[in-house]
């Protein structure tokens, strides 16, 4: 009796803590949220998409960014809010070790220098801010916000380098700087 009162306690919470498990019927938060789910970009125009596609083709599997922004959190942490825009499509890494970001906004009348303003507010940020993984605080300075008419963008992307090619830490800086470059080149050709 003795050691079935400890057993049939240890099964007792297991079947407390799984309860909630496999309920077909009950709709988790998430999905019931009104935001649109990852991949869908609800809030992107065809110039946004035509803008990410191009930098996705030229990067390949080194595109990394795939989790859409919602946009309760581009207002609160990139200062967007939606009142700024009429359209924008933002994904940035699935692990938090990356961070390679893709926003692009088409700015509502009047709001471009503000949307402009604002991501170079974040990129300052990402600057600032110390606690980096290694690889990243040498990613970071190769950020780019730029405008292209009324769509404002936020790039941060391109590959690592190759483990096998050494590299001090200005020449990773650089390519870095190299890899970004490229991307922001293919999304302005994508407005030609």
């Amino acid at each position: 009796m003795k050691r079935a009162l400890p057993l049939l306690l240890a099964a007792l919470c297991c079947l407390y803590l799984f309860a909630g498990c496999g309920q077909s019927g009950a709709e988790s938060p998430a999905s019931s949220s009104s935001a649109p789910s990852a991949g869908s970009y609800a809030g992107a125009d065809s110039q946004l998409k035509k803008a990410r596609e191009a930098a996705r083709q030229l990067l390949g599997e080194n595109y990394i960014p795939s989790a859409e922004i919602p946009a309760d959190l581009l207002e609160e942490q990139y200062g967007l809010s939606p009142s700024l825009y009429d359209h924008v499509l933002a994904e940035g890494p699935l692990m938090s070790a990356h961070v390679d970001l893709f926003i692009g906004v088409h700015a509502s009348a009047g709001h471009t220098q503000q949307v402009l303003q604002a991501l170079q507010a974040y990129r300052q940020k990402m600057l600032d801010n110390t606690m980096n993984y290694p690889q990243n605080a040498l990613k970071i300075p190769a950020t780019q916000v730029f405008a292209q008419g009324d769509y404002v963008f936020l790039v941060l992307l391109g590959a690592y380098p190759p483990v096998e090619q050494e590299m001090d830490d200005e020449q990773t800086t650089a390519y870095f700087a190299a890899q970004n470059q490229q991307a922001v080149d293919a999304i302005k050709a994508s407005f030609q």
